[in-house]
């Protein structure tokens, strides 16, 4: 995940917010 991370530096910190925000739902909804 952190060579994710690392590889979507370029995009501006919104998108990547809300990129992390999405999965994190999704990880979300997955263990509960």
């Amino acid at each position: 995940m952190d060579r994710l991370i690392i590889e979507l530096e370029g995009i501006d910190d919104d998108a990547v917010d809300g990129l992390i925000e999405s999965v994190g739902e999704m990880a979300g909804r997955g263990v509960s």
